[in-house]
């Protein structure tokens, strides 16, 4: 659905990676990635494939060539981040909780705490030599728990968790001079 309304206002919906729905745009997704090959201006084209239906990480993969790109895939492809905000070195998402409560009107609660997770191996930019590398690039938890990097929160620390509090996050990004509220208004 967000990939049709951005096709309809790409302004509107500039929020969220360009994303292609597998297999009905594979030749598209291809086009894209070629560019890896006649391009090396853009030789950092990446995207990062998740299966329909999948969890805890299982099926997901990262495309750098259009080759990559699996013939039975039913799945969504969106372009890879490429620079994005690391802590301590390792990609991290978030978990955030959300209740919507009605559609009409619109009435949705957000929870004040999350999760925030991170990878259990320190980050580079994808490449043919590290695409593959699930601890690098993926932070689910199902994947990074059989890391010998990943360190369980005791509750104690925060600091070397591998799983961590977003009231954490908050006081990490203020303690860098980084807009905490203004990242949770914009997610808001």
């Amino acid at each position: 659905s967000m990939a049709r309304m951005q096709k309809i206002d790409s302004s509107a919906y500039d929020f969220y990676p360009k994303t292609w729905i597998l297999p009905s745009e594979k030749y598209e997704l291809q086009l894209y990635l070629k560019h890896n090959i006649n391009n090396a201006r853009d030789k950092d084209r990446c995207v990062i494939v998740k299966p329909s239906g999948g969890a805890q990480g299982k099926g997901i993969y990262l495309a750098i060539h259009p080759h990559d790109i699996l013939p039975t895939d039913d799945a969504v492809a969106q372009v890879y981040v490429p620079r994005p905000l690391l802590i301590d070195g390792f990609k991290f998402d978030l978990r955030i909780y959300a209740l919507i409560t009605c559609v009409d009107p619109l009435r949705i609660l957000l929870y004040r705490e999350g999760l925030v997770r991170l990878c259990t191996t320190p980050y580079e930019a994808p490449n043919i030599g590290n695409a593959d590398c699930a601890f690098m690039h993926l932070t689910n938890y199902a994947v990074n728990k059989h890391n010998d990097g990943f360190v369980q929160n005791d509750g104690r620390d925060e600091d070397e968790a591998s799983k961590r509090s977003l009231s954490w996050l908050w006081g990490w990004m203020e303690e860098r001079d980084m807009d905490a509220y203004g990242v949770w208004q914009n997610i808001a």
